[in-house]
């Protein structure tokens, strides 16, 4: 079968074809909104307890690992043989070989009726009473497209994966380019070398929201990085989807196995793009009903770096890696080009050490190599306009054979050997029918543009260089640690191609030379499953094998939202902070964020939190007592008892709401109206009215932050109304 299975004692229970099936590509099964799963067996109790996902979100490439572990499992270690590859893809051209899943998208014109948006809250002119629904957003409602008339393509379906390169370079679909999302992943980055990727995609997001087809996040008037949920969860939704498909169809998946996930990410993206990947992830889960969530919150995630993801499943797999030995990663995906440098541990068994040194990469990966072999051809044919007839173009033209670039040139040809080939250009005028001879002659024969060694140079070298500028980058940095690197691992797609695996050979054998080193550097190169897997597959191992990570060192810190009395002797953050009369009680107040977790914290696996004395007043008229508590997540340097507006509250979002009903207490006269009081010059301040008092407890369970409300207060209540946040993204990558 075409599944790519774990090495590992049989499972009893695994369903297994007579034959691999391959899905019709032209199947509307596989469309986003039709899909079929097959049914899950749900009185089959004896299937494995729990299946770990891995999921690498690649800029150009997405790939999905997993590990079940059978009823004769007994031992705690997993390895390397026994993780298994989500392979089948749809559309792939393969015959369902291919191990990855291009990570694209193309929308139709018509918007989806979406719900309120995972993680936005907003908070109201009174956080004493709710009067909005949870589950509309005015933002979210159906719109009617931008576009005039019928629409160009007249069609619904949402393409993803490898049907869209096939609708734009082969079929050439006439659906609107700003429709088509690609490289999404760079608009998380926080790097110089990210802004060309972000300059091209962020016109099309602004598109997208303005047709309702996607949501606006965040500030409504401004660009939100939180932009990019929608189409990252359209993306992740047929990728669960199929994943579950496969896992059912493979491996007996039923409802009685639970689901733990590992996401991997960039060591050099923040905090807020750890956050924003998780919720577009909680979205998926809630919609392909893969894997559990509690409150609205996935239950079991875990987030390793993609460097760390990688090494671990180098490590698993080195038959001859010696304790202390220090080695380089270079993964060369699509997009990105990432080195990150480890040291192994001097005990068994070996484990990942520290880093050597700091990580680098830059946007230099294989897909680039797309846009400078298009750039080369539209300049070889800038004057060949009688190409250009029926409404063709020559970009038209140069997109119809990037197809055969992207799945075959690239992936075959080394630049390093003086190569040559022809590009079928229908209609093309040779050199010979036209006279032209010598210095005139432009390498064309009818119907064939003919690359020589110089094209191809122009094409790759560019590219080749910058991946050895990231690879210096790592070997110098552990020069300067006193640390040698023997061995230079490659992996990523890009890896796997024979020019840059050319290329790094030589690059090395010239830096040995002349860093006069004693000793040569091995360039160690994979597998195709290895160069396309290693990360999703490590995240895996990674997540199964949790023993030996890091402390558990908080990144982001998260407090509630309290109006607390005005007193700027006490408290410095009320110096100069706008104040609030409430009028049930005619205090003066301010409102600002009590933090409990803070930035840099060390948090254990399972803690309860000193209990909070929240106060809500209502008037006596009130129809329902509704008690909201907002959770803030900061990822900045903060402090308590500072109002919303201030510095150290800049980067504060809102992700979580608890709304306690509280009504009952009144009905029940369980509390009685409190009348005004007199203030110190005797008159009456406030008004008659209801205070409820409750204790907020905030509990951390592993990965995953609990907040109750509990009535009554004073460390004695029941729990009224509980709510649930993942920590995961606010979490130091690889924690346990």
């Amino acid at each position: 079968m075409h599944t790519s299975s774990p090495s590992r004692r049989p499972n009893p229970y695994s369903v297994v074809p007579s034959r691999a099936g391959h899905l019709d590509a032209s199947a509307s099964q596989w469309d986003r909104e039709n899909f079929r799963s097959p049914e899950i067996d749900k009185n089959r109790g004896d299937t494995p307890q729990n299946i770990i996902v891995g999921i690498d979100y690649g800029t150009t490439f997405t790939s999905v690992s997993y590990h079940i572990p059978s009823d004769e499992d007994n031992h705690t270690r997993v390895f390397s043989h026994e993780v298994g590859v989500i392979t089948e893809w749809p559309h792939d051209g393969f015959e369902g070989s291919k191990m990855h899943i291009p990570t694209e998208t193309w929308y139709s014109s018509v918007p989806k009726f979406r719900g309120r948006p995972v993680g936005q809250f907003e908070l109201s002119n009174s956080d004493s009473e709710s009067t909005s629904s949870d589950d509309e957003d005015p933002r979210a409602g159906r719109s009617t497209s931008s576009d005039s008339g019928r629409d160009e393509d007249d069609l619904t379906r949402f393409f993803w994966g490898y049907e869209v390169s096939y609708k734009k370079h082969v079929e050439l679909a006439p659906r609107s380019e700003h429709r088509r999302i690609e490289h999404l992943k760079s608009m998380l980055l926080q790097a110089e070398y990210a802004h060309d990727d972000q300059r091209e995609i962020r016109p099309r997001i602004d598109r997208l929201i303005a047709e309702k087809i996607i949501r606006k996040f965040g500030t409504t008037e401004v660009p939100d990085s939180q932009d990019v949920q929608d189409p990252i969860t359209d993306f992740l939704v047929p990728v669960l989807r199929h994943t579950r498909h496969q896992l059912i169809k493979h491996e007996g998946l039923n409802d009685h196995c639970s689901i733990s996930f590992v996401l991997t990410v960039p060591l050099i993206w923040d905090t807020t793009s750890w956050r924003i990947l998780q919720t577009a992830m909680e979205a998926a889960i809630r919609e392909t009903n893969f894997g559990k969530l509690s409150h609205g919150s996935v239950d079991n995630l875990f987030i390793i770096s993609e460097p760390e993801a990688a090494a671990t499943y180098l490590l698993g797999n080195s038959k001859d890696m010696l304790a202390g030995e220090t080695f380089t990663v270079l993964d060369c995906g699509g997009g990105t080009v990432d080195g990150t440098t480890y040291t192994v541990t001097n005990s068994y068994p070996l484990s990942l050490g520290a880093e050597v040194g700091e990580p680098g990469g830059d946007n230099c990966g294989a897909s680039y190599l797309n846009k400078n072999y298009a750039n080369l051809l539209l300049e070889r044919l800038a004057g060949e306009t009688y190409l250009e007839d029926n409404g063709n173009t020559l970009e038209a033209i140069v997109q119809g054979t990037i197809y055969t670039f992207e799945n075959f040139v690239k992936r075959t040809i080394d630049v390093t050997k003086n190569p040559s080939g022809r590009v079928k250009i229908n209609g093309l005028l040779g050199d010979r029918r036209r006279g032209l001879v010598g210095a005139a002659a432009k390498g064309f024969e009818d119907n064939i543009l003919i690359l020589g060694p110089a094209d191809y140079a122009a094409i790759f070298l560019p590219l080749l260089k910058r991946v050895a500028k990231v690879l210096k980058g790592q070997l110098d940095g552990a020069m300067v640690k006193g640390q040698q690197v023997k061995r230079v691992y490659v992996i990523g797609g890009f890896g796997a191609a024979p020019s840059l695996r050319s290329y790094l050979k030589n690059f090395l054998v010239e830096y040995s030379k002349e860093a006069h080193l004693s000793y040569p550097i091995q360039l160690v190169l994979s597998n195709k499953k290895t160069c396309e897997t290693a990360v999703s597959s490590g995240s895996v191992l990674r997540g199964a094998n949790l023993s030996g990570g890091p402390e558990r060192e908080a990144y982001s810190s998260y407090g509630f939202l309290r109006n607390e009395l005005y007193n700027p002797e006490q408290f410095m953050g009320h110096r100069n902070a706008e104040t609030f009369i409430d009028p049930c009680d005619g205090e003066q107040y301010v409102k600002v964020i009590h933090y409990f977790i803070h930035h840099g914290d060390v948090l254990p696996p399972m803690h309860t939190y000193k209990p909070l004395k929240s106060a809500h007043a209502f008037p006596i008229d009130s129809e329902r007592l509704l008690c909201d508590e907002f959770l803030y997540v900061n990822d900045k340097p903060t402090a308590s008892n500072y109002p919303l507006d201030h510095e150290y509250n800049n980067g504060a979002r809102i992700v979580g709401k608890l709304v306690s009903d509280m009504t009952f207490l009144r009905d029940d006269r369980l509390i009685r109206p409190r009348a005004p009081r007199p203030n110190a010059d005797g008159m009456k301040q406030g008004m008659a009215h209801y205070e409820v008092t409750f204790d907020l407890v905030a509990i951390i369970e592993c990965r995953n932050l609990r907040y109750e409300a509990r009535y009554p207060a004073n460390n004695s209540g029941k729990v009224q109304k509980t709510d649930q946040v993942c920590i995961a993204a606010a979490l130091k990558p690889g924690t346990g």
